[in-house]
């Protein structure tokens, strides 16, 4: 989700702004802009990967609370299966978020500080591409 107003470098939401929907970006809110937020909705649990979420932190460090919801079927529970959420940081491949939905539950997160301008990459993965889907959300603040 883009900023609105086209803000750029850790610029927010101008007052009134509001969730449009899942997307890809890093959204800044609150009344200074020091809270900040990404959910990729759904994905499609594929094998190859999915790329959940991408964007470039603004000027500032930020820390962040990576949650993955494991591959799992929307409205059969007992159908999920394994997947990781592999979470990279300008480029590098930097820790992976494990969930089996049949033996250790379906959330896992992280806490990460990530330093200013710094590209987040966040691509999901499943053991097979059998029709369930899988999301990652971000919550966090500008430190």
């Amino acid at each position: 989700m883009a900023l609105l107003g086209g803000g750029v470098g850790g610029a927010g939401n101008p007052v009134g702004g509001s969730f449009t929907g899942p997307a890809q970006a890093l959204e800044y809110t609150g009344l200074d802009n020091s809270h900040v937020y990404a959910y990729s909705g759904f994905v499609d649990a594929v094998t190859g990967g999915t790329t959940a979420l991408d964007f470039v932190t603004g000027s500032k460090s930020t820390y962040l609370t990576i949650h993955y919801t494991g591959v799992i079927a929307k409205t059969n529970p007992a159908a999920g299966q394994r997947g990781n959420a592999l979470i990279s940081m300008n480029g590098t491949d930097l820790t992976t978020i494990f969930v089996d939905v049949n033996d250790i539950g379906g959330v896992n997160s992280i806490d990460l500080i990530i330093p200013p301008y710094t590209a987040i990459k966040v691509i999901l993965y499943a053991d097979s591409s059998s029709g369930n889907v899988h999301a990652c959300h971000m919550t966090g603040i500008i430190i």
